[in-house]
């Protein structure tokens, strides 16, 4: 086993790991025998805010794009570039979810 932990690493294989360099989280936390069900309560929630954020996006980018006003469209998707980043901020050390490029969606109103 170790000759083929240190064959994986001279390979690189264990090299730009999510987390790697930085301390453990909450290693400075009194033992609670019940860590798993909070984190496992914690991601659930994230999920759940993840997916609803996604369903919003569904229904409200085509509609504001879909908008005659160009000023209330970006007004629109700016708002929902805020709550993008509200849950980004919310899964902090996950991947950061993309904002919404308002500029390209916008294209096809006049200057």
């Amino acid at each position: 086993m170790e000759r083929a932990i240190r064959k994986a690493q001279a390979a690189g294989q264990f090299d730009d790991l999510p987390g790697a360099g930085l301390p453990i989280p909450d290693l400075d936390l009194p033992y609670d025998p019940a860590w798993w069900a909070r984190k496992w309560v914690e991601r659930e929630r994230v999920d759940t805010e993840v997916r609803a954020l996604a369903a919003r996006l569904r229904r409200e980018v085509p509609a504001a794009v879909g908008l005659e006003e160009r000023d209330e469209a970006r007004a629109r998707l700016e708002a929902l570039n805020v709550e993008i980043e509200e849950v980004g901020a919310l899964a902090a050390g996950a991947e950061p979810l993309a904002r919404l490029d308002v500029d390209r969606l916008l294209h096809h109103f006049p200057d």
